[in-house]
């Protein structure tokens, strides 16, 4: 994983009735093509470890992470509160990870079919397919690329 920022930020929250708590950032930081901008991040807020969270763009040449209740809770910091963070970019892998080539060898021919297809196209599906980490969107990205594999 690669160090995307480390520091030390103030917790704001949005100034409505339910309002998000989050940490604010620099877009700068996003220097992948997502729509939106959105990045898949793991790291720590005052030594409070989390993996699989998502910086969502704010304008203005921001982006921010939302700060649950119970990472609060257990930091024992609220808004206004000053954190210290590192944030490091989750990798997406930049070759066919072995579970997808079992997944494309169980149905015939979708392997060779997959590697027919143009290099960006390729990386594409692998970063679509490793985007998520919840199992049945994973399994319905697995079946679409599959319909999509056609002779």
């Amino acid at each position: 994983m690669q160090l995307i920022v480390e520091g030390t930020f103030m917790l704001e929250r949005f100034p409505v009735k339910g309002g998000w708590t989050y940490i604010k950032l620099s877009a700068e930081i996003i220097t992948t093509g997502k729509a939106f901008g959105m990045m898949k991040i793991s790291g720590s807020i005052d030594g409070y470890s989390f993996e699989g969270k998502h910086l969502m763009p704010m304008g203005n040449g921001y982006v921010f992470l939302p700060v649950a209740k119970l990472i609060r809770k257990n930091i024992g910091k609220e808004e206004g509160d000053e954190v210290k963070i590192r944030f490091f970019k989750n990798k997406i892998p930049d070759k066919l990870p072995q579970e997808l080539i079992d997944c494309l060898n169980d149905d015939p021919g979708k392997l060779e079919l997959f590697n027919n297809l143009s290099s960006a196209d390729q990386q594409s599906w692998i970063q679509y397919f490793y985007s998520t980490d919840d199992i049945e969107f994973k399994s319905a990205r697995i079946i679409k690329l599959l319909d999509t594999l056609s002779f």
